[in-house]
């Protein structure tokens, strides 16, 4: 017998997916109902995937077909629809198979792969929600929205995002959730960051509050040019630092007297493969606007004004070293 702690083949994830996806097409038909159930009762860790990729934070359950139908009639692709199409191609490029269990920390963990919005690598996009809010993602971030009668809720999944809290007609607050705790707007544009058992809010406009997630009563406000690190337990003391608009938003980063291999790592956030830096060059200072949608121009202009070239054995392993 197969112990429930066994993983499961990435092929049977690939097809509980495509089941999922079958099962919630508009043109779905009782015989595809009926082989899907003989699919998942032919072997224990068929239903095993099937109940693993349903459950995922109650957001992909049994769906009956005519919400499925309205759903995917719909004009707009909704959050869940997103979802469900999606999975099929999540599961084939590993994200469902990484963890296939709800704690998963990784950056495509299934939630992450389940968010309502997210972006990929070297993907940076904006959306503007029901209430007007308007909310930058940064490369490889991901939210859920959780809007109530009695408060506006973001969870930041993974990566990092800009926003500009709007005016509430029913004066709702505004938090942005993370594992270490929770970030109220006090009418304000910041951002707040995912850096491991870390998390970094800059405020931009106005002030925040922080509360980490087991410090009972502790609340910590960052106002307007400050930023501040928190964890599950405490808060930093605000620090000055966070230009009004951070060009991350505007796809672009600016190095002023920067490391080699501190801009080298913040570029490989935003492209696939691996970025080296050789350490003969590493500490070599870089002052200069590059563009984080465009890595690949952005290494070409650090070997026109420095004395530095690019080696590499394809598009996904690069070695920045000196001439």
């Amino acid at each position: 017998m197969t112990g429930r702690s066994s993983p499961i083949d990435p092929a049977i994830v690939q097809r509980a997916a495509e089941w999922m996806a079958r099962l919630l097409a508009s043109d779905v038909s009782e015989a595809d109902r009926l082989a899907c159930a003989n699919w998942r009762s032919a072997h224990p860790d068929h239903e095993r995937a099937w109940q693993h990729l349903a459950a995922i934070d109650g957001k992909l359950r049994e769906v009956p077909a005519e919400v499925a139908q309205y759903v995917l009639r719909s004009r707009r692709p909704s959050p869940m629809r997103r979802r469900v199409l999606g999975l099929a191609g999540a599961a084939a490029a590993g994200a469902l198979v990484y963890g296939l269990r709800e704690d998963a920390a990784a950056p495509f963990s299934l939630r992450v792969a389940f968010a309502d919005y997210r972006t990929s690598t070297g993907d940076i996009r904006e959306h503007t929600l029901p209430d007007g809010t308007r909310i930058v993602l940064d490369t490889a971030s991901a939210i859920d929205v959780h809007y109530g009668a009695q408060a506006r809720r973001i969870s930041l999944l993974a990566g990092r995002i800009l926003v500009h809290t709007a005016k509430d007609r029913s004066s709702r607050p505004f938090y942005v959730d993370t594992a270490q705790g929770s970030v109220q707007a006090l009418g304000t544009v910041f951002s707040v960051q995912r850096a491991g058992p870390i998390c970094r809010v800059s405020v931009h406009e106005g002030a925040v509050e922080i509360r980490p997630a087991n410090a009972a009563g502790l609340a910590v406000q960052a106002r307007a040019g400050q930023h501040a690190d928190f964890s599950a337990d405490h808060v930093t003391e605000s620090t000055q630092g966070p230009e009004d608009t951070p060009a991350w938003s505007r796809g672009l980063m600016v190095a002023s007297d920067m490391r080699l291999a501190d801009l080298l790592g913040e570029l490989s956030r935003y492209r696939r493969g691996v970025l080296r830096c050789d350490p003969t060059v590493a500490g070599m200072r870089v002052t200069g606007v590059f563009p984080l949608r465009d890595t690949d121009r952005a290494l070409h202009n650090l070997t026109v004004g420095l004395p530095l070239r690019l080696s590499s054995f394809s598009p996904y392993w690069v070695t920045v070293t000196g001439l």
